[in-house]
C-alpha cells in the first residue's frame, strides 16, 4: 500500500513537472520569438541603409536573400507569439521547427554575404557573425529540451563550418585568420554547444525540483484547506510560529459517528457504501469549517474535529457546542431528502467535550499529522461510545457546556442524566433550546 502511494505520488509529481516544464518552455520560446522579432525588424532598415551599395533592386541578390531571411523571422515570430501553447503533443515539434527556422534565417543572411564579400573582408572569424552564431548556439538550450539543444547546436555548428569552408575556397587570399584562430573558434563553438545542452538539462532539473516543491506545498494546502476555515489558513503548520514538537492547549472536541450503517447496507456494493459515508462526512465537515473548526481525522465511520487549533480562541467551547447542534439539524435535513429518493435513514451520535490536550506533530518518521492527544481525546471517544445508551444523538459534557455557557449565556441545553464517564459531576447535556 505504501509502495502504491509512493508510486502515485511520484506520478503526480512527474505530471506536475511535465506541465511546469511545458509552460516554462513555452515562455522561453516566446521570449526567443520576441527577441528574434525585434532583431529582424531592426536589421531590415540597417541592411537597406548600410549594406546595400546600389539598393536591393539593382543586382544585389545577397541583399534580397537577407531580406527574405528577416521576413521569415518576422513572420515566424509573430506566428509563434500568437499560437504557441503548452500542448505536449505539438510543443516539441514546434521547438524543433523554431531552431530550424533560426538556422534558415542565419543561412539566408550570412552565407550570401560571405559568398560575395565586401572590400576589406578578412574572413568569417573576423566578423560579428561569428559571435552571433555562438550566441545562437547557446540560445538553443533555452528551449529546455535536450533533443532540441542537440539539433540546434548541430545546425549552428554546421553553418559556422560551412561559412569557414566558403572563406577557405573563395577568399583564401584575403583571409587573415590562422590555425590558432580556428582552434579558438572550435573551442568556443564546442563550449557553446555544451553550454546549450547544460542549460537544457539543468533548467529541466530546476523546474522539476520546483514542481516537487509545488506538489508538496499544494498537498499541504489541499490537506489544510479541507480541515481549516479560511481565516485560519495562515496559522496552519506551514507557519513556523506553530510548535510541532508539542505544546499544551485547551481545546474543544467534536466526535461524530455514523451508527448502524453496515447492518442496513450489507448487500450494497462497496462503491455505494463509500459514497454514502463520504456524503455524510462532506455535510458534517462543511459545518465544522463553518464554525472555524479543524477536522482532525477520519477513521471508519467516525470524524474527529478540534476547536482551538491552530490558535486558541475564547469561544472554542461555544463553537464546538454550536457545531454539534448544527450537525443534528443537518442530519435531519439530509434524511428528509433521502426519504424522497427511498434511501435509508442515517443515524449518528455526536459527542462534544472540552479540556486540556497535548498538541503537536504525531506519527511515524514517514508520515506525521498535526493533531491532539491525551485524556481529553480519550474522554471524548468514550462519551461518543456511551452516547447511544444515554438516549440522545447529541451529548455535550458538563465541562464543555459550562465553558460555553460562561462565554455565551444564550447556550441552553438540558441535562440528560448522570454518568461516571466524563467529569466529577457526571452530568451530560443534550436537547438544544436555541436556534443555530
Amino acid at each position: 500500500m505504501m509502495g502504491a502511494m509512493a508510486f502515485l505520488s511520484r506520478m503526480l509529481t512527474t505530471n506536475v513537472a511535465l506541465r511546469f516544464i511545458s509552460q516554462a518552455a513555452v515562455s522561453s520560446e516566446k521570449a526567443v520569438a520576441l527577441t528574434r522579432l525585434i532583431l529582424c525588424c531592426l536589421m531590415v532598415p540597417s541592411t537597406l541603409l548600410f549594406q546595400s551599395k546600389a539598393g536591393p533592386w539593382r543586382g544585389q541578390p545577397e541583399i534580397w536573400l537577407a531580406m527574405s531571411g528577416y521576413a521569415l523571422g518576422i513572420g515566424f515570430s509573430l506566428w509563434t507569439l500568437a499560437t504557441l501553447r503548452a500542448q505536449k503533443s505539438a510543443l516539441l515539434l514546434r521547438l524543433r521547427l523554431s531552431v530550424v527556422v533560426d538556422f534558415l534565417i542565419l543561412s539566408l543572411v550570412m552565407i550570401p554575404l560571405h559568398l560575395r564579400p565586401p572590400a576589406g573582408y578578412e574572413g568569417f572569424l573576423r566578423t560579428p557573425d561569428a559571435g552571433v552564431l555562438v550566441l545562437a548556439t547557446v540560445a538553443t538550450g533555452l528551449r529546455m529540451s535536450r533533443s532540441v539543444a542537440v539539433l540546434g547546436a548541430g545546425l549552428m555548428l554546421t553553418l559556422q563550418g560551412a561559412t569557414i569552408a566558403i572563406d577557405m575556397m573563395r577568399s583564401s587570399t584575403h583571409i587573415t585568420f590562422g590555425i590558432e584562430h580556428l582552434f579558438n573558434w572550435a573551442v568556443y563553438s564546442l563550449g557553446a554547444a555544451i553550454l546549450a545542452y547544460a542549460v537544457a538539462v539543468w533548467s529541466r532539473k530546476l523546474v522539476y525540483r520546483a514542481a516537487q516543491a509545488e506538489r508538496q506545498a499544494e498537498s499541504l494546502r489541499q490537506s489544510y484547506d479541507l480541515v481549516l476555515s479560511s481565516q485560519d489558513a495562515k496559522d496552519t503548520p506551514l507557519n513556523p510560529t506553530i510548535v510541532l514538537d508539542g505544546q499544551r492547549k485547551t481545546v474543544g472536541l467534536v466526535v461524530c459517528t455514523l451508527k448502524g450503517l453496515h447492518g442496513r447496507t450489507g448487500d450494497w456494493p462497496a462503491g455505494r457504501l463509500i459514497a454514502e459515508i463520504n456524503s455524510y462526512f462532506d455535510a458534517m465537515a462543511t459545518i465544522i469549517k463553518g464554525h472555524s473548526g479543524l477536522i482532525d481525522k477520519f477513521f471508519g465511520e467516525t470524524m474527529v474535529a478540534v476547536f482551538g487549533l491552530p490558535k486558541t480562541r475564547p469561544d472554542d467551547a461555544v463553537r464546538a457546542v454550536r457545531a454539534g447542534l448544527a450537525m443534528q439539524i443537518a442530519l435531519s435535513e439530509m434524511n428528509e431528502s433521502r426519504k424522497r429518493v427511498d434511501a435509508p435513514e442515517l443515524v449518528h451520535v455526536v459527542a462534544v467535550h472540552y479540556g486540556n490536550a497535548a498538541v503537536g506533530s504525531i506519527g511515524s518518521r514517514g508520515r506525521r499529522q498535526y493533531t491532539v492527544a491525551g485524556e481529553v481525546l480519550a474522554a471524548a471517544h468514550e462519551l461518543s461510545v456511551r452516547a447511544p445508551s444515554l438516549g440522545a444523538p447529541l451529548i455535550v459534557s458538563a465541562v464543555a457546556f459550562n465553558a460555553a455557557k460562561a462565554v455565551d449565556g444564550s447556550v441552553s441545553l438540558v441535562a440528560v442524566r448522570r454518568t461516571n464517564a466524563m467529569d466529577d459531576s457526571g452530568t451530560v447535556y443534550s436537547l438544544p433550546q436555541l436556534a443555530i
